[in-house]
């Protein structure tokens, strides 16, 4: 089985040992909440109530409950580098910010992630 994330800490470590540094830095930052969701795709953050269907690690989050949870998404003009957070709640995007796990980038994360809540 390829993909799975069983779960995440709230410093952004996965089951898979990987660590998501712009997801954590901006759900302590905003009060939200990290949840796994896959390898590929990344956790999601959820703030306040959230709600999925299925056994972990394979469970889905259930979508148009007005359930406020930010992805993170690769911007098209430039994948390998350039982001965006997408509101799943409101269908908003964020305005592309630099990937990257220095201060300067991950304020400028969390300040993207302000726009979209």
């Amino acid at each position: 089985m390829a993909g799975e994330m069983a779960y995440i800490d709230q410093e952004g470590i996965d089951s898979n040992g990987e660590r998501w540094y712009l997801h954590a830095a901006v759900a302590k930052a905003l009060g939200g909440e990290l949840k796994p969701f896959d390898s590929y795709r990344g956790p999601y953050i959820v703030f306040g109530v959230d709600l999925a269907r299925g056994n972990s690690p394979y469970s889905m989050p259930v979508q148009h409950l007005e359930i406020v949870r930010l992805w993170l998404i690769p911007d098209e003009s430039c994948p390998e580098a350039l982001c965006r957070w997408y509101n799943e709640a409101n269908n908003k995007l964020s305005s592309v910010f630099m990937d990257g796990d220095t201060p300067e980038r991950l304020e400028l994360a969390i300040e993207a992630a302000r726009e979209v809540l």
